[in-house]
């Protein structure tokens, strides 16, 4: 669990309430603004995510503390409850104690471990359910110093209390049970989770003198194919060569799931026989067995694994196609860099997105040798791609600062798909800067600007991409676009939204950015200090308006920003201190910190 995780479980732990009572309005803003605006229409995460966030989240750069920090809360076991009278609290006291086992600093967690220990060792509970939860609890808990203990106090107890344990003697690579788990798979007509477990088990802690054991449940006519398929698995990890006759002998025999069997069997093996006899897997019907032949072609066969890398690149398995791309990627031919770069538009997102990712790796390494060829392909795809080729390729041309995709990026803020048009006007934002492309997001955002003045609802899609293109103006400080941002000041009942008020307001205090208006200054210390008990001002829109005033540059602005800052300092007080330094101004946040 990571440490940003860990907080948030233990709050929660604490007081489930806490999320509701303190996540602030703005917060909320920006998980609808950068969040939604990057996951509308998709549902799949990967390490390479782009988030597209609002240029007021990010600039200033403020220190992140303006967020609420995430409460902590000292976490504890109350290990004299282990031995309390009730049951229903020794039960409670374990299982709580299974819960908090990931967390790094629990106060009382080792007298807690002991008492359990001490109670399986001396005075077993004589209540199945009670003894469950401590065994439970310990497994979360222990190392695998414990094990003999441990495995001697479940002797005599039902299976499922022992498996327990066992599959955490799996985990911890334990050999205490490894007799118990030979002994069953002596019997060959053993069956049931016992004989999964100690199959699994002998995977991790067994030797040499088990191999003849997995064979004869692998060859054995009436074994189950689910046991087989785990006899192989099992095998194959432990024995990572010799193992190519056995193989032969399934693959050219009628037993059910035969290529998965032998993909699993030669998972390790890097000999040219077994290459061999996984060669024709890469044609199999069962994704899983195409998978294991190729990743073991990919590590011990590149030149090989190149090969058949274009028909990998048609599987219907998203994990073969990610394998085959990251086969082409290792090679420096641009005629392979452009065969990868057809599963840009890959149905799955992990896979579109490792393709971005070396494509922009590719063209920024050797811009000479790559450089032209990744812009062929980004327009390609954005002339008509499909929109999973879009949406990548915008991506591609904000990395690689190519400002001149603006047209292209104009055009696609009218494609139907979200991923596509929010992206294009994030996209805008970032490159936009000339006065043509700025004159036409003008034109486009007058449009619906006079929509929303009339009252008219807009989708959420469309006020997004609305936003972004109003920063855009902010950012290239377009003057023309002074009157339709004083739209968005007044409150008006918020039907100029929120979100693109808040745009709006950072835009215009970008592009009166030291002119001292004061007029404006004025209208924006009352959107800051609108705390209306009834109808407060939205928390995004009295954030920018403090940071606007600091762009303007007013010192009649000094009187408000100082009323505005909290004690403790929130994201408003922190927006204050912001412009009261632009303002050449001290503030309480500075006599905190020399304090």
């Amino acid at each position: 669990m990571n440490q940003r995780n860990e907080r948030l479980f233990r709050d929660l732990l604490i007081d489930c309430s806490y999320f509701v009572r303190h996540v602030s309005p703005l917060r909320q803003g920006l998980w609808l603004g950068t969040f939604v605006a990057l996951l509308i229409g998709s549902y799949a995460t990967s390490q390479d995510l782009v988030l597209l966030p609002h240029r007021w989240e990010i600039e200033p750069e403020l220190d992140g503390s303006w967020s609420y920090p995430l409460r902590t809360a000292k976490l504890f076991q109350q290990p004299e409850r282990i031995t309390s009278g009730s049951q229903t609290r020794r039960v409670s006291e374990a299982q709580r104690a299974g819960l908090l086992s990931s967390f790094e600093i629990v106060e009382g967690r080792a007298e807690t471990f002991e008492a359990m220990k001490s109670q399986l060792v001396n005075s077993p509970p004589t209540d199945r359910t009670e003894f469950l939860a401590f065994v439970s609890a310990v497994c979360r808990m222990a190392d695998s110093d414990e094990a003999a203990w441990l495995w001697k106090a479940v002797q005599g107890q039902d299976l499922a209390i022992q498996l327990v344990v066992e599959q955490w003697a799996t985990k911890v690579h334990s050999k205490e049970p490894l007799p118990s788990w030979r002994a069953r798979l002596d019997d060959l007509e053993s069956e049931g989770p016992g004989l999964m477990v100690a199959i699994e088990g002998l995977a991790e802690v067994g030797g040499s003198e088990d191999q003849q054991r997995l064979i004869a449940w692998i060859t054995q006519e009436d074994t189950a194919v689910p046991v087989r398929l785990a006899c192989c698995k099992s095998l194959g990890k432990q024995v990572h060569t010799g193992l190519e006759n056995l193989a032969t002998q399934i693959v050219t025999s009628n037993a059910p799931m035969r290529e998965l069997l032998v993909a699993y069997l030669l998972a390790e093996h890097d000999s040219s026989a077994a290459r061999q006899i996984l060669l024709p897997l890469l044609q199999s019907s069962l994704a899983p067995a195409t998978r294991l032949a190729y990743d073991n072609l990919a590590r011990n066969d590149l030149a090989l694994a190149y090969e058949h890398a274009n028909d990998m690149l048609a599987s219907g398995d998203h994990y073969v196609r990610l394998s085959a791309v990251n086969v082409l990627h290792q090679f420096d031919a641009v005629e392979d860099m452009r065969q990868q770069a057809v599963a840009i538009q890959d149905e799955n997102p992990t896979v579109r997105r490792t393709v971005r990712e070396h494509l922009i790796e590719k063209a920024q390494q050797d811009p000479g040798k790559f450089r032209g060829a990744v812009d062929e392909i980004v327009s390609y795809q954005l002339q008509g791609g499909s929109w999973q080729g879009i949406e990548q390729s915008i991506l591609i041309a904000v990395r690689l600062e190519e400002r001149e995709r603006c047209p292209q990026l104009l055009a696609l803020l009218e494609h139907t798909e979200p991923d596509v048009h929010i992206r294009a006007a994030w996209a805008l934002q970032e490159l936009a800067n000339s006065p043509d492309i700025m004159q036409a997001i003008h034109e486009y955002c007058q449009g619906w600007t006079e929509k929303l003045d009339q009252g008219n609802l807009i989708e959420h899609k469309i006020i997004l991409r609305l936003a972004y293109l109003l920063e855009a103006l902010g950012r290239n400080k377009y003057q023309p676009a002074k009157e339709m941002l004083q739209l968005y000041v007044p409150k008006n009942s918020q039907k100029m939204n929120p979100i693109t008020r808040t745009s709006a307001i950072w835009a215009l205090g970008r592009i009166w950015e030291g002119s001292q208006n004061l007029e404006l200054a004025k209208q924006l210390a009352q959107r800051m200090l609108d705390n209306d008990p009834i109808a407060p001002e939205a928390d995004s829109v009295q954030y920018v308006s403090a940071l606007a005033l600091g762009y303007i540059g007013c010192k009649e602005s000094i009187r408000p920003l100082n009323t505005a800052g909290p004690v403790p300092p929130l994201k408003l007080g922190h927006a204050a201190a912001w412009s009261l330094s632009q303002l050449g101004e001290s503030s309480f946040l500075d006599s905190r910190r020399e304090r």
